[in-house]
């Protein structure tokens, strides 16, 4: 088994509107049966950077570097939040549990929560 490490030059990329953006990538990657990249390929180095900045134009292609306030992802609104010290520790432990920024845990808690009232209500027998 072969490990390397492909470092790609830094590229200068169109975001998705446009504007040029510097970007880089490292790879880490590892040839598990070497006979058969042989085979397969000529250059695995060669070929593994070149899927590498296809890739890495086709992600920068599809989000805006700077995303104005106008331009805000799906219609969000913007509110300012205060939470202690504490409750701020445990919500970011708890997003990098579930894999998630804290904004993005916040989010997913309160639309739960929301879910959970609205189930609620459609469940109690009106009087």
């Amino acid at each position: 088994m072969i490990m390397k490490r492909t470092p790609t030059n830094r590229k200068k990329i169109n975001d998705q509107l446009g504007n040029p953006i510097i970007i880089g990538i490292v790879v880490i990657w590892k040839v598990v049966n070497t006979a058969k990249a042989v085979f397969n390929v000529d250059n695995y180095v060669e070929y593994l950077s070149i899927q590498c900045d296809s890739a890495l134009r086709n992600i920068v292609r599809l989000y805006p570097y700077d995303a104005s306030s106008e331009d805000n992802e799906k219609g969000k609104k913007q509110i300012p939040l205060r939470l202690s010290s504490s409750l701020w520790k445990e919500l970011a432990e708890w997003a990098e549990d579930d894999f998630r920024s804290i904004n993005g845990q916040i989010e997913f808690l309160l639309t739960e929560c929301v879910r959970q009232r609205k189930k609620s209500k459609m469940s109690k027998p009106r009087e």
